[in-house]
């Protein structure tokens, strides 16, 4: 069972990787993304907080693996329903984001519709849906009109609005 396998590559983590702590660092981000995607939000709380402390203090907070650990763990915190706390976590990416990648970028674009959901979910629907027009326009800017990722964004903005929505 795949469980069972991540279960056990969790615990010799620090074991075998001990002495090389970004490589660490990558196995419990990708555990406990794992986790999450299996709805086993304490076991994905354990990795994705040791991922994002661990490359916190290897890389410092500014970081592009930084960033990818917080977002991972906003991720996570939208999932288990602490969205307030995940929104700032968001205000926080959406600077760090910009300053990795630019603005336009598909980075952003994935954040923009990630922090679009924690918006909906706070019942701040105008302003999520205001986030899921920027990230569409974004996509077209990216990609024209008919490319499948502004497709599929047309589509989970659609779902968006229509599960939280007005």
């Amino acid at each position: 069972k795949l469980t069972n396998v991540v279960e056990i590559a969790a615990e010799r983590i620090a074991e075998e990787f001990g002495d090389q702590p970004d490589i660490a660092a990558d196995l419990y981000s990708t555990i406990g993304r794992t986790f999450l995607n299996q709805g086993k939000l304490d076991a994905a709380e354990v990795y994705l907080s040791e991922a994002l402390k661990t490359r916190r203090r290897l890389f410092g907070r500014d970081h592009v693996e930084t960033a990818r650990s917080t977002l991972h763990f906003a991720e996570y915190l939208t999932i288990k329903g602490s969205v307030d706390e995940a929104e700032r976590l968001f205000e926080w990416l959406l600077d760090a984001v910009k300053n990795h990648f630019g603005y336009r970028s598909i980075e952003m674009a994935n954040l923009l519709y990630e922090f679009a959901r924690v918006k909906v979910l706070q019942g701040k629907h105008l302003d999520g849906l205001e986030m899921c027009y920027e990230e569409l326009e974004l996509r077209q800017s990216l990609h024209g009109d008919n490319h499948t990722t502004v497709a599929r964004s047309l589509l989970q903005d659609g779902d968006l609005t229509a599960e939280y929505g007005d």
